[in-house]
C-alpha cells in the first residue's frame, strides 16, 4: 500500500498549478509564441536588475557617492571577455592623483 502510493504521488509529469496553464495553452496553441516572449522578457528584466545590484560599476544612488570610479579595483575585470589584459599603473596619472587628494 505504501509503495502504491510513493508510486502515484512520483508518477505526475508536472506540479498540479502549472497544468491548467498548460492545457489552456493547448487549446489556444496562437498563445505560445506570445507565452514565450513573455517568459523571454521577464527573465531578461530580472536578469538586467540582478546585474545592475551586484556590479561595482554601475551606479544607483548618484548622490552619496560622488566618484565612484575611484572604488573600482583595477586589478579585478569589469569587462565580460577581455584577453591578456594586464593593469600597471601609469605614472603621471598617479602623481596627478596624489597632487588632487591633497
Amino acid at each position: 500500500m505504501r509503495e502504491e502510493r510513493s508510486s502515484l504521488m512520483y508518477s505526475r509529469v508536472a506540479p498540479a498549478y502549472t497544468m491548467p496553464v498548460f492545457r489552456y495553452l493547448n487549446k489556444h496553441r496562437e498563445l505560445i509564441p506570445l507565452a514565450m516572449i513573455m517568459t523571454a522578457t521577464l527573465s531578461g528584466m530580472a536578469y538586467t536588475g540582478i546585474r545592475a545590484l551586484k556590479r561595482s560599476d554601475i551606479v544607483i544612488d548618484r548622490w552619496n557617492n560622488p566618484e565612484p570610479w575611484e572604488k573600482v579595483d583595477p586589478s579585478q575585470p569589469q569587462k565580460l571577455f577581455s584577453i591578456h589584459q594586464k593593469w600597471k599603473p601609469i605614472r603621471e596619472l598617479e602623481e596627478v592623483r596624489k597632487v588632487y587628494k591633497e
